[in-house]
């Protein structure tokens, strides 16, 4: 189950993980949780997936981290969600060995209700090998998984020109949800990928504008920052906060200034060593 405290203070869970090393290049520095992959849940998810049924990600969520050892910690409160639309902001947060999938598990299990996440249509690699055979694969794993749960499947970053239909049509869908729903609470990893060293980075174009669709469709944003430390994994809730269209300037501007005003939250809630080009402010 979740532990909320302080992230800088002294383990009280109890047993710990057996310690493991951290492959070159991680972000973090020591024993790294122990992260299940094989669980009830997961097995009533191949099936539910296989014949097309609906899942609830909220209640899978919170099965997933409860095999979480050391268990889950949170640092800061959610705020009622009950009364307006949100959006649940947090980095992308990678290293070697940790997979992308247990940040929106992570959050979505300290959610009570269900959160509409908006995740990539298929996974991009570097070599030409893995991008023939698992490209194609994750594409079609990953529609069958968003219908289970009713994702929004957006196409994934960096930019592909193949993309720009797909992407826009993904963007119209996202609006529909927020116009339709009386208080949605949609979920973005924004950055769209991993980075190197789980840095925080900027946005990629045109990120700015989206962020700024949904505030004016009257929807407050919750910084949420993603991170491994005292051998768990770790969430760091930030102070609500809405995003105001800049004034002036051209369109790239405002899109780059939106874009930067949403990931400083985000980096607030981060260690030093992962904000990046938004290094300032934030507790160490």
């Amino acid at each position: 189950m979740a532990d909320k405290g302080n992230l800088n203070g002294p383990d009280i869970s109890g047993a710990r993980a057996p310690r493991r090393a951290v492959r070159p290049g991680s972000p973090i520095l020591g024993p790294v949780p122990r992260y299940p992959f094989i669980t009830p849940a997961t097995a009533a998810l191949a099936v539910r997936v296989a014949s097309g049924q609906r899942r609830s990600f909220q209640r899978d969520s919170a099965r997933w981290i409860a095999g979480l050892h050391p268990p889950l910690r949170i640092d800061g409160r959610l705020p009622d969600l009950d009364d307006e639309g949100w959006v649940l902001l947090a980095n992308h947060y990678a290293r070697p060995g940790f997979r992308a999938w247990w940040i929106p598990i992570a959050i979505s299990s300290i959610v009570p209700r269900e959160v509409h996440w908006v995740t990539t249509s298929t996974l991009t690699f570097p070599d030409r090998w893995r991008s023939l055979w698992l490209t194609p694969l994750s594409e079609f794993a990953l529609a069958r998984i968003s219908r289970c749960y009713g994702f929004t499947r957006m196409p994934p970053m960096p930019p592909r020109p193949q993309d720009v239909e797909a992407r826009a049509a993904a963007v119209r869908r996202i609006l529909a949800v927020v116009d339709q729903a009386p208080r949605p609470i949609l979920g973005l990893a924004p950055e769209g990928g991993d980075s190197p060293g789980g840095v925080l980075r900027p946005l990629w174009p045109g990120a700015g504008r989206f962020l700024l669709h949904l505030a004016e469709r009257g929807l407050r944003f919750i910084p949420i920052g993603v991170f491994e430390s005292d051998d768990r994994l770790c969430l760091r809730i930030g102070p609500p906060f809405s995003l105001a269209r800049p004034a002036g300037s051209s369109p790239d501007v405002r899109d780059a200034e939106a874009a930067a005003a949403a990931l400083e939250p985000v980096a607030a809630c981060l260690p030093p060593a992962l904000r990046g080009a938004f290094a300032q402010g934030g507790p160490a």
